[in-house]
């Protein structure tokens, strides 16, 4: 293995760990743009130096096991958002079926008062 093959193996366990110690700090857009122009210039480097394919498929694994959970907890958070809203709009429903004045249905889901009067007139349409 000639100099420049052996310090691309020292480097890229380095940028590994490196990576993986602070990925957590970066913010989701930058992370993706920073993994992305990782794999790129590894890329670049093993085509111009080394030609070693297996190693192309190495460091794509790499950043993909570094961004699949970032965008999962993404995904996650997005659903727990969407749930929650479902069910502050569920509540908000049901109690003006009960005939709960909107302000304080407002004070008890946090929705805004502009949802509960939508509501409020979706349900006299049906009515």
């Amino acid at each position: 293995m000639g100099n420049k093959e052996c310090s691309l193996f020292i480097t890229y366990p380095i940028a590994q760990k490196a990576i993986s110690t602070h990925y957590r700090e970066i913010a989701g857009e930058d992370l993706h743009k920073i993994l992305l122009a990782n794999v790129e210039l590894f890329r670049y480097l093993n085509s111009r130096y080394i030609k070693d394919e297996k190693l192309n498929e190495e460091v794509f694994n790499m950043a993909k096991t570094l961004y699949d959970p970032l965008v999962e907890k993404k995904g996650e958070k997005n659903g727990v958002k969407k749930g929650e809203k479902r069910s502050k709009l569920e509540v908000a429903r049901n109690a003006l079926v009960e005939g709960i004045e909107p302000h304080i249905i407002v004070k008890i889901t946090g929705l805004p008062m502009e949802t509960i009067q939508e509501l409020q007139a979706k349900q006299e349409n049906k009515s």
